[in-house]
């Protein structure tokens, strides 16, 4: 997985998503990342922050993990997600996840935001 906040800094254009989940099958969920990563890198989007083991449960259902990955475009997102199913990776992580929430979001100049 890229870990790349570079150009989020520099202000380009992305979307991010935001998934959150529970891992059921580890070898299988592996084995689903190991393969994604490698179309990702090919169109310079991926993982930004990862996380596992909740510590705190806030408000809601808590999942046992989450990603955010950038895109730089929906296109870029869409051909993520046809690559994944004609390549059988999508099976993938339906099979060895649950409790599957993916949620897309555009970037949010914060600074910009504040300054208004």
């Amino acid at each position: 997985i890229v870990y790349d906040v570079g150009l989020i800094l520099k202000g380009e254009y992305m979307i991010y998503a935001m998934n959150l989940y529970d891992i059921v099958d580890e070898d299988m969920y592996k084995e689903y990342v190991k393969r994604s990563t490698s179309f990702l890198s090919s169109i310079k989007a991926g993982a930004i922050a990862a996380g596992t083991n909740p510590f705190r449960e806030i408000c809601g259902q808590a999942r046992s993990n989450f990603i955010i990955a950038k895109f730089h475009s929906v296109q870029d997102f869409e051909a993520m997600l046809r690559w994944q199913e004609d390549n059988d990776i999508k099976r993938l992580r339906e099979l060895s996840t649950d409790n599957y929430i993916w949620t897309l979001y555009e970037n949010w100049d914060m600074a910009a935001w504040l300054a208004d």
